[in-house]
């Protein structure tokens, strides 16, 4: 591949997208958009991990920045939280990924999380630090960026009033 740049440089290609040399195609931005993407705010999503898959948390998060775009009326660039490394066996897990989160929440201009936070270890200790470290946050309500919320909370967190007795039980 880097012959190729190579030879493309020797020629003074400089249309990369429909030369026939070209294996690897540059974009050249102007200076405008340039700064627009410099000066672009960066937006850090908080949202639940545990008993979901990769691909419903990723869905999770677009929906959010979306969310987010609208409440700043302007396009976000988006900080991946998403977190695939493995932490080293010995550690405590959860608390690893939340340590590799708050190094990412460190570049955020905007942080979005859900509103029930307090059900979600990782995501309160996010919000937190966020609005401690006057991060400008915003909430939504899970329910409008997770599907199945309810049945999700209830399979990770078993209500204790399931096991309380009714008012006709206790007759």
């Amino acid at each position: 591949m880097s012959n190729n740049l190579e030879y493309m440089r020797e020629h003074n290609c400089k249309h990369l997208k429909n030369c026939s040399h070209a294996s690897v195609v540059e974009y050249q931005y102007s200076d405008d958009k340039k700064e627009r993407m410099n000066n672009m705010k960066k937006l850090f999503v908080s949202v639940p991990m545990k008993g979901r898959t990769e691909k419903e948390i990723k869905e999770s998060i677009q929906k959010m920045k979306k969310i987010a775009e609208i409440y700043e009326g302007e396009e976000l660039e988006l900080i991946d939280s998403y977190i695939e490394d493995n932490p080293p066996k010995s550690n405590n897990q959860a608390v690893w990924y939340l340590g590799e989160s708050l190094k990412k929440l460190a570049q955020a201009d905007v942080f979005i999380g859900i509103r029930e936070a307090y059900d979600w270890n990782g995501c309160f200790i996010e919000k937190e630090t966020a609005s401690k470290y006057r991060i400008k946050c915003y909430e939504v309500s899970a329910k409008y960026v997770i599907d199945g919320y309810d049945a999700l909370l209830r399979k990770l967190h078993p209500v204790c009033c399931d096991e309380m007795p009714t008012k006709e039980e206790s007759k």
